[in-house]
């Protein structure tokens, strides 16, 4: 269920319907409902309405208040399509792409030496150890 016409913004149908009990108990309509098993019967019954109405009257008000603002088009990406982050992506790819020339295939590279991969810097052989053995490390203390 959709509150919006903004991407990833559903809900699921019974949270939707805990949201829709939220704004009845907001207005006023749910106070002392167990106490009354007629009381219980009528908010079941037009709770859903008395929902739909607020947020009918919430909505038109808001609808004022934001004339000046309805003009602009609203931008209803995911923040990874704006141009910036799309940016960013590229040239990190292309830096990437430029070591990997420049510096050979660290996934080819058959040594069994740990090294860091954009200065090429060997390890020490205690390190080299402590990551060849971690998992068994691990294993052992749990």
């Amino acid at each position: 269920m959709n509150k919006t016409n903004r991407a990833f913004s559903s809900l699921p149908i019974d949270q939707a319907h805990e949201q829709s009990n939220k704004i009845v108990k907001g207005g006023g309509g749910a106070i002392g409902l167990t106490d009354s098993s007629t009381q219980l019967l009528r908010w079941m019954v037009s709770g859903p309405e008395m929902s739909r109405i607020i947020n009918d009257f919430e909505l038109s008000q808001q609808l004022v208040r934001n004339i000046a603002k309805q003009k602009e088009q609203e931008d209803l990406r995911h923040h990874e399509q704006m141009k910036g982050v799309q940016n960013t992506f590229r040239n990190q790819v292309n830096v990437v792409c430029s070591t990997i020339e420049e510096m050979g295939n660290p996934f080819a590279d058959q040594t069994g030496d740990l090294f860091v991969l954009d200065t090429r810097d060997v390890a020490d052989s205690k390190v080299v150890e402590t990551v060849r053995t971690v998992e068994q490390l691990g294993k052992d203390q749990y």
